[in-house]
Formats: structure tokens, sequence, C-alpha cells
């Protein structure tokens, strides 16, 4: 039978596979104007958040890396839920498993995904805008001058003891305190989840953003063993107005739609459901055209 589920928030996909904590779905959020030194983010629109976390050992980072510098591919994409607060939350396991593959920044290097099985123990991130030009891989000035958010020393940020929940805590490498981004463990994200992933249904990682969108939003997906996979979009009135299955194919997928019907005639603002189906399953989402 086919499986149905309505999102009623901003794309959405969400796995059952809780984290191996067992404390739920991990939610980190950024305030780019606490940030100071020449490492800030002050004024930005759009937070990229590039993290690697460690599971070897209980001291380690950035061995399972998530986040390809200077493309803006969505991988680590953050929601602006207000003036100055950026989010991302994310299943531990599912993030850094199903999303993990080799960075541009680091030349192709870290570990993979983290092994079945393992502890995450910690996490360090760094934070750049979609503006971040490529050249920011050989650490150029022109992008760590102003568009990389860290610490005041341009140092990373981390995330520590992801392992015991009751002392997670947020600091910069001197190990002190560090109030411009904040982390804890949610049951529910309401927003845009990047990374949730459950390959069973053949469907990962979808992504919608920017929500709402005003010209163009770009939607992106992953999916697993393809049989006849379909991208379509519809009206309120349950009437499909855009097709995009011809386009899909196994494994990640992007395109964007720009708010236009099958004729070309741009539709008028309010909510659009983005269905996507594979291997007789489908999700559905809301599109939210200003």
């Amino acid at each position: 039978m086919k499986s149905i589920v309505m999102l009623l928030m901003a794309c959405l996909l969400h796995s059952g596979i809780s984290a191996q904590t067992n404390t739920g779905i991990l939610q980190i959020q950024i305030y780019p104007n606490k940030l100071s030194g020449t490492c800030k983010l002050a004024g930005v629109d759009t937070v990229y958040m590039h993290s690697g976390l460690g599971w070897s050992n209980p001291d380690s980072l950035w061995e399972t890396i998530v986040g390809d510098w200077g493309l803006n591919d969505g991988k680590g994409l953050m929601t602006k839920i207000g003036t100055d607060t950026f989010s991302i939350c994310f299943n531990i396991v599912d993030y850094y498993t199903t999303e993990a593959d080799p960075d541009s920044l680091h030349g192709g290097v870290g570990w993979g995904p983290m092994p079945a099985g393992s502890t995450p123990y910690n996490i360090g991130a760094v934070f750049r805008t979609a503006s971040c030009p490529v050249s920011s891989v050989t650490h150029k000035p022109e992008c760590a001058a102003d568009l990389t958010g860290k610490d005041e020393n341009c140092e990373n940020i981390l995330i520590v003891k992801l392992n015991d929940p009751v002392h997670m805590k947020v600091e910069d490498y001197g190990g002190v305190t560090f109030s411009a981004v904040s982390a804890k463990y949610i049951t529910a994200c309401a927003g845009v989840v990047s990374g949730i992933a459950d390959v069973k249904t053949g469907i990962s990682g979808l992504l919608c953003y920017p929500v709402p969108f005003n010209d163009v939003v770009s939607i992106q997906f992953t999916l697993y063993g393809s049989t006849n996979p379909k991208a379509e979009i519809f009206n309120m009135l349950g009437q499909k107005i855009a097709d995009f299955s011809n386009s899909l194919h196994e494994g990640q997928n992007y395109f964007t739609w720009d708010g236009a019907d099958f004729n070309g005639k741009p539709q008028a603002a309010g909510f659009y459901i983005i269905k996507i189906t594979n291997n007789n399953q489908s999700y559905s989402g809301k599109l939210i055209k200003q």
C-alpha cells in the first residue's frame, strides 16, 4: 500500500531512528550578531553549517564531515527563524551517515560516514554565508575576513559531550562557553530539517529552500533503488501544475521551481504541495510562495 506522509511545515523528511544517545533530534542555533572579531557573520540572510563529528574517542573531532565548502548545495543549510537566529536540526546518526562524504575544504579527506554502533562524542563547526566563494578552499582572506563565522580568534566552535546531554555544552577551542551558538536535544523540529533520512523508504534528505520563496525555490533529495520516481507540484485544489519526474535519477537530485505552471504562467502567492514518490511510497510537503 502506498504510504503518504503530509508535512505541515516546510519540506521535511524524518525517520523514526533515534540517535544512539536516545536523546532524539539535535538542534543547533547560531546568533550571528553575537559573533565578534574578524570571523563574523553579522547582517547575513543565509547561513550554512560546515561540521565534523568525532566518534573514535571522547576527544575526537572532524572525523565524519558534512558540508561542501564554497558550494551552495544545501548540505548544512540552516533555516532563518528570526531576525538574528538560524537553526538546523537533525538525528545525529542519520545526518553523519547519509549526508557525510569527503568535502572540498579538506581536499577530499575525512573518514567517511560514522560506522554503525559508534558513539557520537563531539562536533566541530564553522558557519558561513551562501556567498562564500569557491576560492575559500585555499583560505583566502576575501572569505575568511567577513564571511566565516567562528569565535573571536577565528577558531572552530565545538559542541561537546554529545553522548552526555546533561553536560553537553558549546565552547571554543579554549574551553570557554560560546554564547553565539546553542545546542540542545528536542523531540521534534519545526522548520526545514537537513539530512534526516530513512533509507528503507528510498528517499532521504528532502530539503526545500528558501522558506518562504519569492522567485525560485530549490528542491533537493536523494533516491535509493529508484522505481518510477516522481516529483510533482500541486496547488491546494489538488491540480498538478508542474512535473519534474523526467529529470529524476538514482542518487542525489536537485532542481528549482520558478513558481510557474506547465504553460509558464506565474502562480499566485500561497501554499503549494511538493510530492516525491519512489518505491511505492510518497512524501509531501508545503512550499510557501510569497
